[in-house]
C-alpha cells in the first residue's frame, strides 16, 4: 500500500490522487475513504473506481471551502459492511492564495529577531522599538550586549523551529548522523 496523499494541499486547487491498495482493489467493490480531522474542521473524501486503483478527484470549488491548517488523516478501505484502517498521516492545507489576506508568515521568534536586528542596525520602526526583552525592558533601551545575546538565543530557537518543520515535512532534520563501524 503506497501513501499517495500529499503532505500539502492548497485550498482552491483541484486535488487528484491515485491510490493503490492491492489487498482492496476497486475492481472487487472496495472503495477508499480519507477522513481529515483538524482544528479548521472535518473533511471526508471517497474514491471512485479505476481498473484496480482508487481515484480521488476533488474539484477546486470544493477545496476552496477547506480551512487552512494541519490535519491528521486516516485512510479506510470500505466494502459493504467491512471497514479496515489502512494508513494514517498528516497533511497541511494551505490557504487559497487567491482569497487569502496579507499576513506575516514569520514566527514570533523571527519577528522578534528581526526587530532586534533592526534596532542594532539603527533601522527599527516605532513598532519594532516597542518590543520588550524577556526582562520587560523595551529593546531600544536595552544594552547592546543584552540585545546581541537575545538575538543569538532567538536565532537558535528559529533553527529549532526550522528543523521541526523539515521533520514534519518528511525531509529530515538536516543534522549530521555520525556512525562508527568496528570489526
Amino acid at each position: 500500500m503506497n501513501i499517495a496523499m500529499p503532505t500539502k494541499i492548497t485550498a482552491g486547487d483541484t486535488l487528484k490522487v491515485t491510490q493503490t491498495a492491492s489487498d482492496y482493489p476497486a475492481s472487487s467493490g472496495w472503495s477508499l475513504r480519507y477522513t481529515f480531522n483538524g482544528a479548521p474542521g472535518l473533511i471526508t473524501i471517497t474514491s471512485t473506481a479505476g481498473s484496480t486503483d482508487h481515484l480521488f478527484t476533488v474539484a477546486a470549488s470544493v477545496t476552496s471551502g477547506w480551512g487552512a491548517g494541519l490535519y491528521s488523516w486516516t485512510c479506510y478501505a470500505i466494502n459493504g459492511t467491512e471497514r479496515y484502517t489502512l494508513l494514517t498521516g498528516q497533511t497541511t492545507i494551505l490557504p487559497d492564495p487567491s482569497t487569502a489576506s496579507a499576513t506575516d508568515a514569520r514566527t514570533t521568534f523571527q519577528i522578534r529577531s528581526d526587530a532586534i536586528k533592526a534596532v542594532l542596525e539603527g533601522d527599527a520602526t516605532p513598532e519594532q522599538r516597542r518590543f520588550k526583552m524577556p526582562d520587560g525592558v523595551e529593546i531600544d533601551k536595552a544594552p547592546g550586549n543584552e540585545l546581541i545575546a537575545e538575538y543569538l538565543r532567538l536565532q537558535s530557537l528559529i533553527k529549532t523551529e526550522q528543523r521541526a518543520a523539515r521533520v514534519a515535512q518528511g525531509l529530515g532534520g538536516g543534522g549530521k548522523i555520525l556512525t562508527r563501524f568496528t570489526s
